[in-house]
């Protein structure tokens, strides 16, 4: 799970950051509703969903990303993982200030996030 300030994730979330659990592609599949997801490219290769319905943040997988970023508001219960790390720092909201210990990257770090990819066998 990560934290990301990027203004394209505060614009999708309406909020200070977006939280994001990341599952491998292939572990990820919609059970039901995947006709009412529409999709739009925020930016080349990076595809955002929303529930066509009533607007909610949803997966939008995109090709040849190693993680499916799944809006962790979304997620019922304890999804049992918690956030690993804050990217995108170097454009944070200016009136946010982190008061935690997990680790900070100015900008997006591709390779960071399959390191926290859950294995299939997890329970």
């Amino acid at each position: 799970m990560n934290i990301c300030h990027c203004s394209l994730c505060r614009k999708q979330t309406g909020t200070s950051f977006g939280v994001f659990a990341q599952v491998k592609p292939e572990d990820f599949e919609y059970v039901s509703g995947a006709s009412l997801v529409e999709r739009f490219e925020s930016s080349p290769g990076n595809f955002r969903g929303f529930c066509s319905v009533c607007g909610s943040s949803v997966p939008a997988p995109s090709p040849g990303r190693p993680g499916v970023p799944i809006p962790a508001g979304t997620i019922e219960g304890d999804p049992r993982v918690r956030p690993a790390f804050h990217m995108m720092v170097g454009s944070k909201a200016p009136w946010v200030e982190l008061h935690d210990e997990l680790p900070r990257f100015d900008e997006f770090v591709l390779g960071h996030e399959d390191a926290h990819l859950p294995n299939s066998d997890d329970d």
